[in-house]
């Protein structure tokens, strides 16, 4: 899995599981997750990560063991 993206009507989508995608270059976001409060998005190839606007209920997000440069929040 090298790309991935979130489709928008996941908005009840309370955690998200993509970890250990040692390919995964690329994780885009179609819309806002209200209602996410976890997010494991580590040990993959991401490089750059835009966040969607709208994640008030996050709580966790680990990213570790990815590539990452640049991460960018698109609101609160």
């Amino acid at each position: 899995l090298k790309t991935l993206r979130v489709p928008a009507n996941l908005a009840a989508l309370q955690s998200l599981h993509v970890y250990e995608c040692a390919a995964l270059t690329e994780l885009t976001f179609a819309g806002a997750l209200p209602q996410l409060e976890y997010a494991d998005i580590s040990e993959g190839a991401l490089s750059t990560l835009v966040l969607p606007a709208g994640l008030d209920r996050l709580q966790k997000l680990y990213l570790q063991k990815n590539q990452l440069q640049k991460i960018q929040f698109l609101g609160t």
